[in-house]
């Protein structure tokens, strides 16, 4: 007796790290071929090649004049200039700086609209997995509901039973033909959204259990995830940071700029070279500048600090929501495994001991708990799966 337990011990942790390890071979599968991923990586790819710009000095200016002397014995005059202008050097730090935060920033966007999908990509996997689990449901519905038809159509023809209880037979199977066949619809309609999301490339999904996915006992393990884990946060953060060196960069725009040159003139046989020297001063140019940036420094801590807080709230209820799921699942799981409703209704019919009419309402009732309790575990695994999104 023991060793049989240990095996199916043996046997339900395989089949549980099997369908754990095939949704993250198929998702991060599909998460590779997806489209709009890899036209957002090279999206981020041209911001991150945005954020160099303007950290470098700016071109150098050349000009060349060529003026006509009047009267002609004055001689022809050509001026020749090759400037350069620069920003004063603290400048070029804070630039620099400012763009190394702002390319960490663009890579966090990546991931975190990489995770998005990669979670659209789960949800539509588990929702597959419960349109399978349906389907196998209601085909046996289906072909039990097709044997009792068939064997209450031999009673109906010889008289043991009337017209409302052969009807009543006929209407449940038709129902189940019908909502097998709506199931069916359902399956292709989802798994041709999992082939948009996979590229547009054929693929199917035919799993019918349910991955194992991690527990969370309370709600301080997620508040601890969430500040050190979560991917928004951590881009609220860089665009605090990136707030506060804007500061630092709109402080040095009003340190003065500088030019440096060479200049050459001629004028008839005389000619006169040097080098140009000069200085921008900033009096108006760049005025309430590093007030403004100030004050979007104080917005985007303010932001930070009311988006922790939301996402906060947002995992407690989904905790909340996820700890009544548990504890109805597993009032009712028992009863799913060992209930035999069914057989015993079945066994009782053929006894003869209930009508029809009573079999086919116990029947509904039974099978009304067990679509319960699967549109339970769909939505359990769904919210963990959600839930995981929030955290990291």
């Amino acid at each position: 007796m023991k060793k049989i337990i240990y095996f199916l011990i043996l046997l339900f942790s395989f089949t549980t790290i099997k369908a754990q390890n095939q949704i993250d071979t198929i998702c991060n599968e599909i998460l590779q071929n997806n489209k709009s991923v890899s036209t957002y990586k090279q999206y981020i790819e041209s911001v991150k090649l945005s954020t160099k710009t303007g950290i470098l000095p700016k071109n150098p200016t050349v000009e060349f004049n060529y003026l006509l002397g009047n009267p002609s014995e004055i001689g022809n005059q050509t001026e020749f200039a090759i400037i350069q202008s620069f920003d004063f050097p603290t400048i070029y730090f804070q630039k620099g700086d400012l763009s190394k935060l702002q390319i960490q920033q663009a890579d966090l966007e990546f991931k975190l609209y990489e995770k998005t999908v990669l979670t659209e990509i789960k949800l539509t996997y588990i929702e597959q997995v419960y349109l399978n689990r349906k389907k196998q449901e209601l085909q046996k519905r289906f072909n039990n509901a097709t044997i009792l038809y068939n064997s209450l159509q031999e009673k109906f023809r010889e008289g043991e039973i009337n017209q409302i209880e052969i009807n009543k037979s006929q209407m449940q199977l038709i129902t189940t033909k019908n909502k097998l066949f709506t199931i069916e619809n359902l399956i292709t309609v989802n798994n041709k959204k999992l082939e948009w999301l996979n590229g547009n490339n054929s693929i199917l999904i035919t799993d019918s259990i349910y991955p194992e996915i991690a527990e969370y006992q309370n709600i301080d393990t997620l508040s601890n995830q969430l500040k050190s884990n979560n991917i928004s946060l951590q881009i609220a953060q860089f665009e605090t940071q990136i707030s506060e060196k804007e500061i630092s960069v709109a402080k040095a725009n009003s340190l003065p700029k500088f030019e440096i040159g060479y200049i050459q003139e001629s004028i008839g046989n005389q000619s006169l070279k040097g080098i140009h020297v000069g200085v921008n001063i900033p009096l108006w140019e760049n005025t309430n500048t590093v007030k403004t940036k100030k004050v979007e420094y104080l917005y985007q801590q303010q932001e930070f600090e009311n988006l922790q807080k939301q996402k906060q709230f947002e995992i407690q209820q989904n905790f909340i929501i996820l700890q009544q799921l548990s504890i109805m699942i597993a009032e009712s799981k028992p009863l799913i495994n060992n209930n035999i409703s069914h057989v015993l209704l079945k066994q009782q019919l053929d006894s003869e001991l209930i009508s029809i009419i009573d079999y086919y309402t116990e029947l509904s009732g039974y099978y009304s708990f067990i679509d319960n309790h699967e549109e339970m575990l769909k939505e359990y695994y769904k919210l963990e799966i959600e839930l995981q999104n929030k955290i990291n």
